[in-house]
């Protein structure tokens, strides 16, 4: 807690230092959400019909000033969600209207930005760490419209505690790895290609590198991934494309599995395999409205899989068929979600995105979520 409000203080404060003449522009916004969901392989929730309940508040503070720009992102979940934790917050300056620095806890330039998916639950590239994940470090963008690259250098993922022997702690937003392992000195590269006119296509290569730094034995491991993701936009239907590489090679102590690692996040740790392959396909068409109880509305499937290399793992599998819709203050997502081996769909989550378990069944959420915005 103590960390969040002395960024948030660094980053409202580090422009507005800087020259007396001008004044810099201040803006904050935010939301509040709740959330309502009924999972069918909790036996009670037949009787009682689901559980509407608290997600989140957010504070949004954006200051600009001349060529420069510090935004953050605080999130304020429940005790058993993580509780208060910075989601985003960083230092930004542009060079000038095509290229860009940015300083901070700030978003990994790895595939597409944000995410891959529509839904508000995400798709399983969320929940192995490849998806809206931000880390410490600092970020080059260059975009020239048809082109854009994007480098960076990511220290670590977000920190809370100093210490080198200290576990990363699983109150975070983005899966980070985490038990007796720590993501170090990551480097990370992205090139995206844009043409056409009516049948807009987007094309995109990532690579990232990294060390993993292990606790116990005090050796530095390393990772690797690379993406491939295309996006195809005609009128208001959009689709979404993408494959991800990763292989961890953690030097852990004897006795610990190495084809396992563990990531974290919202307060709850989960395995996953050490090396393996994702894929995902999504679709989306959009229609827009002149009116005040919605402008837009949305719907989209999203379809991802995560395949095990490992002998004798099973896959796990995901598809969201949902929609949303918006105006200008109310933001509501509706999404059936269903998956197998799954570790937030009714599967073990030390297992499901491991191993896995060759008898799991599919299940099924339905979820609903209520965001207001000012």
């Amino acid at each position: 807690m103590k960390q969040i409000f002395i960024t948030l203080i660094f980053l409202l404060c580090s422009i507005t230092t800087m020259l007396s003449q001008e004044k810099p522009e201040i803006k904050l916004g935010g939301a509040f959400r709740f959330n309502y969901n009924y999972s069918d392989w909790k036996q009670n929730e037949s009787q009682y019909g689901g559980t509407l309940g608290y997600d989140v508040f957010m504070l949004l503070p954006h200051i600009t000033y001349g060529d420069f720009e510090a935004k953050a992102d605080v999130r304020f979940y429940s005790k058993s969600f993580g509780g208060t934790f910075l989601k985003e917050g960083y230092g930004q300056y542009n060079i000038n209207n095509k290229s860009n620095v940015k300083f901070g806890l700030t978003l990994v330039p790895f595939g597409i930005e944000r995410a891959a998916s529509n839904s508000f639950f995400y798709s399983i590239g969320y929940y192995i760490g490849f998806e809206d994940d931000d880390d410490m470090g600092a970020v080059y963008n260059y975009d020239n419209g048809n082109f854009r690259f994007t480098g960076g250098f990511f220290k670590n993922a977000d920190a809370f505690n100093y210490s080198a022997n200290a576990p990363t702690d699983p109150s975070r937003y983005g899966y980070d790895v985490a038990g007796s392992n720590k993501e170090n000195n990551t480097y990370v590269a992205q090139g995206l290609y844009r043409f056409g006119d009516n049948l807009k296509s987007e094309i995109g290569a990532s690579v990232l590198y990294g060390g993993l730094y292990n606790i116990d034995t005090e050796k530095m491991g390393n990772r690797y991934a690379f993406a491939l993701n295309y996006e195809l936009t005609y009128k208001n239907t959009n689709l979404k494309a993408e494959y991800i590489r990763f292989d961890y090679n953690p030097k852990n102590k004897s006795g610990d599995n190495r084809n396992l690692i563990v990531l974290a996040a919202y307060n709850a740790p989960s395995g996953e395999v050490a090396k393996g392959n994702y894929y995902t396909l999504g679709i989306s068409h959009t229609w827009y409205f002149k009116n005040k109880l919605f402008k837009r509305f949305k719907i989209y499937n999203d379809y991802s899989i995560l395949t095990k290399p490992l002998k004798g793992a099973t896959d796990s599998q995901s598809n969201i068929l949902g929609c949303n819709f918006s105006n200008d203050l109310v933001f509501i997502y509706i999404d059936l979600i269903s998956g197998k081996n799954h570790a937030w769909l009714g599967g073990d989550s030390e297992a499901a995105f491991a191993m896995g378990d060759r008898d799991a069944h599919w299940h099924t959420r339905f979820n609903m979520n209520f965001g207001i915005y000012f």
